[in-house]
């Protein structure tokens, strides 16, 4: 977990998973600067096709600066230049075809050459099926472990080299991100492949020392990096330990950081269910530990987008129907966080909760509360109230109301429910 003490920059960045390419159509006109477009579905995930595409431009002139593109009476995003030479957007498109997207490319001297192209409906396919498996590679020689088939390639502590995961395995943590944040009407995330060296050298940095630090100092860290450090720094990170034959999910990590055990401020939880979060990227490192076991080891950077969502009034946990494995009665602390301006993310640390008082009830009366603390650190959204719950049963409805809430002097108070469901 880590606080925020600047905003971090929007991404708008490449998803990578299998991608069945479609070209788009002609464009109604070709300005110089513009060669084509392609348009790219993302494969299938548990057999569920998923609404992104990637958006690729290939350019005739390597002096553009920014590409942006347009969807008619809205925007739709700026692309992001990759190392090869093209523009990127992940983004969902409208439903059904018929609409135009304009592409607008600008120089370092603001000159702006525009192209529209549009499509007609149906102009994606389905992927065929999954892609095929391939075998893990390593530096050393496919040594087989149980989490090897998580990997491109695998992490090795010798010579301090961290992994590199699977598209599949990336596309499950945000896949998963994405559900626990859809239980809070929260909107779906990008995966930002950018920020991968930094999650993959700070998981080896975890994985490598079988412990945790947002701040690992070079010398007293083995497999220390400057990258490694920056991710730490920067991400909610996570430990286990398991018997060397023992494989682990990248989902449960999501879990646990939803759960967040035995950290007071549910900061890893506020940071995944910021409604600012714009992107999201992961990595992983699994090494042996000098007792015969295994550590595994995870980081998830996010990176901060523009605005949060509109009708979102506040983010409550739990909340609604909500599934027992992200809840823990007894144990996990309930939260609630105030959205009063989204906006900007620094506006809502106006939220005091100093004379909050807090009230449960269910069927046979009021719960007792225990352990209610508040803060307005900057872990994700700037405010936090929060409190335990004993006698809370699953598949039972329980009301929740909030009063004494002041934000920005005014009075508030809130009323919302929650169920476990098992």
């Amino acid at each position: 977990m880590m606080r925020l003490t600047r905003p971090l920059l929007s991404a708008c960045a490449l998803l990578y998973v299998p991608l069945h390419a479609m070209h788009g159509q002609a464009p109604d006109t070709t300005p110089p600067r513009f060669d084509r477009v392609e348009r790219q579905q993302a494969g299938d995930m548990d057999g569920v096709a998923q609404p992104y595409e990637l958006l690729t431009v290939f350019l005739k002139d390597d002096d553009v600066v920014s590409v942006v593109a347009r969807l008619e009476d809205r925007g739709v995003g700026e692309l992001r230049r990759q190392s090869d030479g093209r523009w990127v957007l992940l983004w969902r498109p409208p439903d059904g075809g018929g609409w135009t997207l304009t592409l607008e490319a600008r120089d370092a001297a603001a000159n702006m050459s525009a192209v529209r192209y549009t499509f007609a409906a149906a102009a994606l396919q389905a992927p065929a099926g999954p892609p095929p498996v391939k075998r893990p590679l390593t530096y050393e020689g496919d040594t087989g472990p149980p989490w090897a088939a998580l990997y491109e390639v695998l992490p090795v502590e010798a010579g301090c080299r961290p992994g590199r995961l699977r598209d599949t395995e990336r596309f499950a943590v945000l896949k998963r991100v994405e559900q626990v944040r859809a239980l809070h009407r929260l909107p779906p995330v990008a995966y930002a492949p950018e920020f991968d060296e930094q999650t993959a050298a700070a998981a080896l940095i975890m994985a490598a020392n079988g412990r945790l630090s947002h701040h690992p100092t070079v010398g007293a860290w083995k497999c220390w990096s400057a990258a490694g450090a920056e991710g730490a720094g920067s991400s909610n990170l996570h430990l286990g330990r398991g018997s060397a034959l023992e494989g682990r999910p990248s989902t449960g990590a999501v879990d646990s950081w939803v759960r967040d055990h035995g950290v007071p401020s549910v900061g890893h939880r506020r940071w995944i269910l910021d409604p600012f979060l714009g992107a999201v990227s992961f990595g992983r490192a699994d090494l042996a530990s000098p007792g015969g076991g295994t550590h595994h080891a995870a980081a998830l950077k996010p990176v901060a987008g523009s605005a949060a969502p509109e009708g979102v009034p506040f983010v409550a946990y739990p909340y609604l129907d909500y599934p027992a494995e992200l809840f823990e009665p007894g144990r996990t602390a309930a939260s609630f966080s105030v959205l009063a301006d989204p906006t900007d993310r620094w506006r809502n640390r106006d939220a005091d909760f100093g004379d909050a008082r807090i009230r449960v009830t269910g069927p046979d009366g009021p719960v007792p509360v225990r352990e209610v603390a508040h803060d307005n650190e900057s872990f994700g959204l700037p405010n936090r109230l929060s409190w335990h719950m004993e006698a809370v049963r699953a598949g039972v409805e329980y009301e929740v109301v909030i009063e004494g809430v002041r934000v920005r002097g005014e009075a508030r108070s809130y009323r919302y429910t929650f169920r476990i469901m098992r």
